[in-house]
């Protein structure tokens, strides 16, 4: 008897973690907006369950125990970017990126200041940036102004929004932004004279709401989602008035992870960095325990190589920093 019933539990194991990869098969490819709180949800969640799942249903075929667990295998590889980013991190090392030369080397790092913490802003120092875009910025200049001038002296060029600021070592000419868009843009002339927009941006923050079992869950994400991708929209309407030869920086807490479909209008001019130059675990908040990736920089391709793009931990923000080091091509 109790075999039998270890069979009918391993059996309906084994049929939900089917259900379930067929389901998360459909939903990640589609990305419906009705969905996005399933989407919400970290991709590992839904294979580490499926994989349980799996495991169990041994108990009623060690065949269809197998054929999950590749089928789940499978799925993580198409999927999800982590397995990408930490097997190319042995491959990208700080001392390799030294042995290019220094006039196409560009450090680029993304910070949210965790409310306008200074003492969160300074934890860029380390990383010893060309650029840095900064996000619920310190709000008064004397911060910034202090952070510049410990980052490149007299040369440091300052940008400053209400929510967002950009801090260079190169020539800045500052572009006004369009009201409702919660960035700032500067133009920064670099080596050779060369032209680099960089713009940084903070998006409104998400819905957090995790009851997937309630209706208003379901509702809230997907109405979220589509007004983050009316938000995106605007952001690519402005990002078109910049001449096609000029390359941009986009770099910021966007507030939805980098997989979600309404970032996908992006693509017609930037490439998400991480995805081509990614290393380790990539994921920035919250800093404590990353299973979002929020933070992004996203940049041109045709005139940027990600070298490497990484999250760092911080010690006085609830978001990890992002360091992305690009090859100029």
């Amino acid at each position: 008897m109790k075999t039998h019933s270890l069979f009918f539990v391993g059996r309906a194991f084994g049929l939900f973690s089917v259900a379930l990869l067929v389901a998360c098969c459909v939903i990640y490819s589609m990305r419906p907006e009705r969905f996005a709180a399933f989407l919400f949800v970290p991709i590992w969640v839904w294979i580490v369950v499926g994989l349980l799942s799996a495991i169990v249903s041994r108990a009623a075929s060690f065949r269809l125990t197998s054929h999950m667990l590749i089928g789940w295998l499978c799925f993580t590889a198409v999927f999800a970017e982590e397995p990408q980013s930490l097997l190319r991190r042995p491959f990208r090392s700080d001392r390799a990126w030294l042995a290019f030369p220094a006039e196409n080397r560009l450090t680029v790092v993304s910070l949210n200041c965790a409310g306008g913490r200074l003492r969160a802003a300074k934890e860029v120092l380390s990383q010893q940036p060309d650029i840095v875009l900064l996000q619920e910025t310190p709000r008064r200049a004397e911060d910034l102004q202090e952070l510049g001038h410990a980052l490149y002296g007299g040369d440091a060029q300052i940008v400053q929004g209400n929510d967002t600021s950009i801090i260079s070592r190169f020539r800045t000419d500052i572009i006004d932004a369009p009201v409702g868009l919660n960035l700032v843009h500067a133009k920064l002339t670099i080596a050779d004279d060369r032209i680099v927009h960089a713009i940084s941006i903070r998006l409104f923050p998400p819905v957090i709401d995790m009851e997937l079992y309630t209706r208003r869950c379901w509702n809230a994400h997907a109405i979220d989602r589509a007004a983050r991708r009316e938000l995106i929209a605007k952001v690519m309407q402005y990002l078109k008035t910049i001449p096609a030869e000029e390359p941009i920086i986009l770099g910021g807490d966007f507030n939805v992870s980098a997989s979600d479909s309404c970032l996908g209008g992006l693509n017609a001019r930037l490439s998400d960095t991480f995805i081509s130059g990614g290393v380790g675990w990539g994921h920035t908040v919250i800093n404590q325990l990353p299973l979002f990736r929020l933070d992004q920089i996203w940049a041109t391709s045709k005139r940027f190589g990600a070298y490497q793009v990484k999250a760092i931990a911080t010690e006085h923000s609830d978001h990890r920093l992002v360091l992305a080091r690009l090859l100029l091509k």
